[in-house]
């Protein structure tokens, strides 16, 4: 969608509209991964939580503690990326009336788009509703993708689902055996000593929370690059503390995850790689538009967390 509406306005690769449009499609996919309970490491996060705490997190409880970030987040992206890279062209060559004649060539809903519309709204309904039937989201998301599958009901036949990636199923499947071989093992108590001597008494209020587990955790993933094996590793440990000193194990699961979410390179996420293969941006605008973004977040994050998450 993004190469053709570059295309629509006759701009080259390197022009300020691509360079501006490629970075808010690539960027904001893993930033928003994390303030939504969609993307793998968020899921695993909320696993591991309940997993060693029986406390539960709630998608709705994850949107709504997210939401208000979300949205000042989105506006000061726009805004960036405008500054940054001020557009050569204000409007669509023939505005409105190009995007009237691009609806007019897709035609109206088919029978398959009804479907499909269909059953991810009702996915989302239920992840929307989980704090009232208690549906792990995982369950919602596999039942919904097997009615997909299904004859008739369904949309996809037997090349799509071959052509699955079933290694991203397993990846944090992997990522979280790695956290209870640690608790499994005792080695979770002996780590946690070392990290619960330092950080101990950087965590006496929400606000220093907020700043040191943020931070550590972006420090934390320039290392492993790996959203997974980084909260698959770190995040049992963290809960652990969290126990021991009496803070709520879910806040420090959300701001891990969200720190998660803070890249300055390609590396860092499938994503990013994806976005910057098309080559439309380069390294250092990526580093440009990241580091003002993730200095933003945390700035955020310490307002949100003692004020905005005790409600």
């Amino acid at each position: 969608v993004a190469v053709g509406i570059i295309g629509a306005y006759g701009l080259g690769k390197q022009s300020n509209v691509a360079k501006g449009l490629f970075l808010i499609v690539t960027y904001s996919s893993p930033l928003f991964g994390k303030m939504l309970l969609s993307n793998p490491a968020a899921n695993l996060t909320r696993e591991i939580v309940e997993k060693q705490t029986g406390v539960q997190i709630f998608w709705c409880q994850w949107l709504f503690a997210f939401l208000p970030l979300i949205l000042v987040v989105t506006w000061a992206f726009w805004f960036l990326v405008r500054w940054l890279y001020p557009a050569e062209v204000s409007d669509l060559p023939c505005g409105k009336e190009y995007l009237k004649n691009a609806l007019r060539e897709m035609g109206p809903l088919n029978g398959t788009d009804k479907k499909a519309l269909l059953w991810v709204l009702l996915a989302t309904a239920l992840w929307a509703t989980d704090s009232i039937h208690h549906i792990n989201p995982a369950i919602i998301a596999l039942g919904i993708g097997l009615l997909f599958c299904l004859p008739k009901i369904g949309v996809l036949d037997e090349h799509a689902v071959r052509r699955v990636n079933f290694m991203t199923v397993l990846l944090p499947a992997a990522a979280l055996s790695m956290g209870n071989v640690l608790c499994d093992t005792n080695a979770l108590q002996a780590l946690t000593h070392n990290l619960a001597e330092w950080m101990k008494p950087l965590l006496s209020n929400s606000l220093n929370s907020a700043i040191i587990l943020y931070w550590s955790g972006f420090l934390n993933h320039l290392v492993l690059s790996n959203d997974q094996s980084m909260i698959g590793t770190s995040l049992p440990v963290l809960v652990h503390i969290a126990q021991d000193q009496g803070y709520n194990p879910a806040v420090f699961g959300l701001i891990w995850t969200f720190a998660g979410g803070a890249h300055l390179f390609a590396y860092q996420s499938g994503a990013l790689v994806v976005g910057y293969s098309y080559g439309f941006f380069s390294a250092k605008d990526l580093f440009k538009v990241a580091l003002a973004v993730t200095v933003l977040k945390g700035l955020l994050l310490m307002v949100f967390v003692p004020l905005y998450w005790p409600l």
